[in-house]
């Protein structure tokens, strides 16, 4: 006996047992219990003692006495277990299809049908189309309920109770219950006489069966009401059993609707073409391909494998069955792979056409209609630029939005009002750009412009970087007759602090509080040259470089006279390592820088009368008048009446023939309030004389009394000083170093990030100078500068289309 049916067997023994103990017993007129004995198909056996009437063998298995109501709640249950039963072997045996690849176990499965169905045919006469996947059950004969006695071995034809599908029949007479089981009505073929021959059929028999045995218990209700309502105790004509009808996959006569308007799949060169299609897809969209769409491209290539075969010869539904048994799956499967098929067809064999999955695809936001999402966006812009996530959720639910919404009135959450905002914002620190306070104001303007036509005059004499990979080059000028090569060198000041260090880094999980310096710590400045030729400014004895400890308790404050100490040992330095070129020395200009000596031209402090002024402090050097003939401002000490007095500024104004009578000294309090005007005062006219305003400060007239040239950035424009960038190069390689834990350890820091950065970086921030000087001559705002700027790094110069392209891009000012 097969395992499975064995264990079928025993199972149904100990469900019986189990029901029987359950009911409560009863007694007949005798003192002798009576032996009741319930009876299960079984093969013949040799020493089994059998009716006539019986088709097999009888197991007895004693039990007590059973009303016929409580028999048909016991038929009930155990038709309830094998249900049961049968649905969990049916789920494991579908778990074990699915780890099996699916052409691999389709292929199986057919050569395995088709030896069955030869050893079939040979046995029963059968074709292999009645026999292939679910053969058609024939109706059992007619059986009728039997009490057999082990002692007699003879029928008893007494009072008999029919129960469902003529299964189960009980004896009022001698209390005896025999029960045939039927294997379509309990479960398929698990208990048929026949399955030694056969071997189990597939599990879609099975559920079929205990499907329509749902359907047929309610016939059992009719039956067992018109046995009880009979006036007599005679032994009632049991129904004959039906077993139930299962619709056959091979059968072709009715298709799914969406085949029947239309015979493609009749067509088996068409289905070869799309066998061949497929693969070609599978291959080419392999890499963006979803692992389900590959498993049913799978399937649906072998249902067209199954179904153009020559040696299955199988119909469209029954390739269709075949495929998705193989799968795994079932009849709902093998629709949609048919499906699926012709829609592949229909779709002109594209990739979209395929049966994609939908899994990732969720629902559309009520925030992706675009006209919504404008109206949002206009109203952030209304708002302070600090609004939240909150603020859009507030706008959605504002009564004027739920009215344009209309009858279909929605509300978001704070979560999808925040990813919303990440579409089209960032929340976080901005990143800081060019600095523009004052940057576009008329007088820094004026003098930005008179910068650079110095500077387009001094670059023909210096020379070019290109920094271009793989065209990493200095070209030099055309120098004429006794002209000298020009080089740049470039000042500027930066302070490093002790504590700036970078904060965020991978912590240990089990990482515990540190205590951290509070505040940024020590400071130190740093002052240095630099140039685009040679970088630093040093050479193998000295540089130019100094280190200044600021504070109180430091060096003081680096003012004037210590810019002016530092420039002189550059120049020294320059000349030693250039001594045939000329130096331009580039200052920012502030007001350490343009600082002028004491005895500079100033007309901002001088008296209008004649008098000692400055006592102890240098004499004011001599002016020079219209016609270039010096002009003393102080009398001489022989003079009789004013022996070394300043003149003031009536008798410098007279000496010049600017005077008139009536001029004040100043016209009010402050001296900007006149600033528009020219000749108001006395104070204002000499302050605009040429030899007034041309009054070089204290490092112009040191850099050029050495041979040199000297000049100044415009205000707010540190893009303009390369210098600058070096400096963020550097302080990004301090924020890297360790903490240190002296000051000497910190310089030290300082001087190996500073020597970290390489010439061909700082030669490439002079060419984005460069291009920043190249807008603004050509008319561009800082604005403009900067997107140009991004536009074309790669250039020292901008293209002459560079205005066109603004206004294309919509750039303004």
């Amino acid at each position: 006996m097969p395992r499975r049916k064995r264990l079928v067997k025993e199972r149904l023994c100990n469900l019986l047992k189990y029901n029987h103990t359950q009911a409560e017993p009863l007694t007949s007129s005798s003192d002798e219990p009576f032996k009741n004995f319930i009876s299960i198909n079984e093969p013949p056996d040799e020493d089994a003692s059998v009716s006539s009437a019986s088709h097999g063998s009888v197991e007895m298995l004693p039990v007590d006495d059973i009303q016929p109501l409580e028999l048909e709640d016991f038929a009930q249950k155990m038709r309830t277990y094998f249900m049961k039963w049968s649905m969990k072997m049916r789920r494991e045996k579908e778990e074990g299809k699915r780890a099996q690849n699916y052409t691999g176990k389709a292929a199986r499965t057919i050569r395995h049908h088709k030896q069955r169905g030869k050893e079939a045919a040979k046995k029963n006469g059968s074709t292999l189309d009645n026999f292939f996947l679910h053969k058609q059950k024939k109706a059992p004969p007619e059986r009728t309920p039997t009490l057999v006695n082990t002692e007699t071995s003879t029928l008893a034809a007494t009072e008999v109770v029919a129960l469902e599908d003529s299964s189960i029949g009980w004896n009022s007479n001698t209390n005896e219950v025999h029960i045939n089981v039927d294997p379509v009505a309990i479960g398929g073929e698990l208990l048929s006489n026949d399955a030694e021959s056969i071997e189990e059929e597939p599990e879609e028999v099975l559920m079929q069966a205990v499907i329509n045995s749902e359907h047929q218990s309610s016939s059992f209700r009719d039956s067992e009401a018109t046995t009880n309502d009979s006036p007599d105790n005679h032994v009632p004509e049991v129904a004959q059993h039906q077993s139930p009808t299962v619709l056959h996959p091979n059968d072709a006569e009715g298709e799914d609707p969406d085949d029947i308007h239309q015979d493609l799949w009749k067509d088996h060169q068409l289905m070869v073409s799309v066998e061949k299609r497929l693969t070609q897809a599978e291959r080419e969209h392999h890499n963006k391909m979803e692992k389900l769409l590959g498993a049913r491209l799978v399937a649906m290539k072998s249902l067209i494998h199954f179904y153009t075969s020559e040696d299955y010869q199988l119909t469209w539904r029954q390739a269709s069955m075949m495929a998705a048994t193989g799968a795994g799956k079932g009849t709902w499967f093998a629709r949609r792979l048919r499906q699926w098929i012709m829609a592949y067809i229909r779709g002109n064999f594209t990739y979209d056409s395929l049966p994609h999955t939908r899994y990732g695809m969720f629902k559309t936001s009520l925030l992706d209609d675009e006209d919504l999402s404008q109206r949002i966006q206009q109203h952030l812009q209304a708002l302070d630029r600090n609004f939240k996530a909150q603020d859009v959720v507030d706008f959605v639910t504002s009564p004027a939005m739920q009215g344009c919404l209309g009858v279909h009135r929605q509300k978001i959450g704070l979560r999808t009002a925040r990813r919303w905002l990440k579409r089209t914002h960032r929340y976080g620190l901005p990143e800081k750009g060019m600095y523009i306070d004052g940057h576009e104001r008329n007088d820094v303007v004026n003098y930005r412009q008179l910068f650079l036509q110095r500077m387009e005059e001094r670059a023909r004499r210096m020379p070019i970087f290109n920094t271009a990979v793989g065209d990493m080059s200095v070209v030099m000028p055309q120098l004429q007759n006794g002209e000298k090569l020009l080089i740049l060198v470039t000042h500027d000041e930066s302070t490093f602090y002790e504590n700036d260090r970078k904060h965020q880094r991978w912590i240990p999980l089990d990482a515990t509080a540190v205590p951290q310096p509070k505040g940024e710590g020590v400071s130190v400045m740093v002052s240095d040259f630099l140039s685009p030729i040679c970088g630093r400014l040093k050479d193998e004895i000295s540089e130019a470089r100094i280190f200044f400890h600021c504070g109180k308790n430091g060096d003081g404050y680096f003012d004037n006279d210590d810019i002016l100490k530092q420039t002189n040992e550059a120049i020294k330095l320059f000349e030693r390592i250039y001594p045939t070129a000329q130096a331009l020395f580039m200052f920012d200009n502030a007001t350490t820088h343009q600082k002028r000596a004491t005895d500079s031209l100033s007309a901002l402090h001088m008296p209008k009368s004649c008098k000692i002024w400055r006592p102890g402090q240098p004499l004011m050097r001599d002016a020079i008048l219209p016609n270039g003939a010096p002009q003393p401002l102080y009398w001489p000490v022989t003079h009789q009446e004013f022996p070394g007095h300043f003149k003031g500024m009536e008798q410098i104004l007279k000496e010049r023939g600017l005077w008139r009578s009536g001029l004040k000294a100043q016209c009010t309090t402050r001296f900007a309030d006149c600033e528009d005007r020219t000749n108001c005062c006395c104070r204002r006219i000499l302050y605009n004389q040429p030899d007034f305003v041309n009054q070089k400060s204290s490092l112009e007239e040191l850099v050029e009394s050495k041979g040199h040239l000297c000049d100044f950035y415009p205000k707010f424009h540190c893009e303009l000083n390369f210098i600058e960038q070096y400096w963020g190069a550097s302080k990004f390689r301090y924020r890297q170093a360790p903490p240190t834990d002296s000051l000497a350890e910190m310089e030290q820091t300082m001087r190996d990030c500073l020597d970290d950065v390489p010439l061909v970086q700082i030669q490439r921030y002079w060419n984005r100078s460069l291009r920043f000087m190249d807008a603004y001559r050509r008319g561009l705002t800082g604005k403009q500068a900067i997107w140009a700027n991004k536009r074309y790094h790669g250039h020292r110069v901008l293209p002459e289309s560079i205005l066109e392209e603004l206004c294309e891009k919509e750039i303004g000012p």
